[in-house]
């Protein structure tokens, strides 16, 4: 496994935050299946590379892989073991069965007594459904002004999506309540007059994905790991 330092070598790529690998199978592998409304430009020879980031968790210990690919194959440029200490200071979590009382962050937090006191824990939330997303952080984590400019730097605005990490009073109630140095993260609307809202929560529409939410969350947990190193 290479090291970090070796991320200068690379300094002159152009890396797209924004392109997860099921992107770039659509764009390289599926021609025909993109066009020049989608989000990215529709690769039109062997000449169209993209360099990108991909978390690979299928080891025991997940792997950051930077990668370079065109139509013919794709290249590993860079493998990185994320270091222990860094798997100690930020989780990003998706929990399920709150309905049940809180039990699958409960059970997390019971099992990981450590994350539990001491680790940033950005808790995906209702995400999926909203152009501001935004960040509630429990009192702790709120008090930690570099951990907060570091979510700002790490998740970025794009396209009509702005984000904002909430400093002034602000409450959000999900299963972030469990960690110390929680913090919940959820899509919001806005109109002037009622301000930030969530209208289908625990509704019949409560499926509701606007798919350009999650390059904004995936672009920004990379950079969040980059700037960790």
């Amino acid at each position: 496994m290479d090291s970090p330092s070796r991320l200068k070598e690379f300094a002159t790529h152009v890396i797209d935050w924004e392109l997860g690998p099921e992107d770039a199978v659509t764009l390289y592998l599926e021609w025909g299946n993109n066009n020049w409304h989608a989000k990215h430009a529709p690769v039109r020879s062997k000449e169209d590379f993209a360099t990108y980031f991909v978390v690979d968790a299928w080891p025991s210990s997940p792997v950051v892989r930077l990668v370079r690919r065109n139509s013919e194959e794709a290249v590993d440029l860079l493998p990185l073991a994320l270091p222990p200490e860094h798997r100690e200071r930020v989780c990003f979590v998706f929990f399920d069965n709150e309905e049940k009382g809180m039990f699958g962050s409960a059970a997390f937090a019971k099992k990981h007594k450590g994350v539990k006191k001491n680790t940033v824990v950005l808790n995906f939330d209702c995400v999926g459904d909203g152009n501001s997303i935004q960040f509630f952080s429990q009192k702790k984590l709120k008090k930690d002004e570099a951990a907060l400019k570091l979510m700002e730097a790490a998740f970025l605005p794009a396209g009509d999506k702005d984000v904002q990490v909430v400093r002034g009073f602000g409450f959000y109630p999900s299963d972030n309540a469990s960690f110390k140095r929680g913090a919940g993260v959820c899509a919001l609307k806005h109109k002037r007059v009622v301000g930030y809202y969530m209208d289908r929560i625990h509704t019949s529409k409560d499926t509701v994905l606007d798919e350009a939410n999650l390059p904004l969350r995936r672009g920004g947990a990379l950079r969040y790991l980059a700037k960790l190193n």
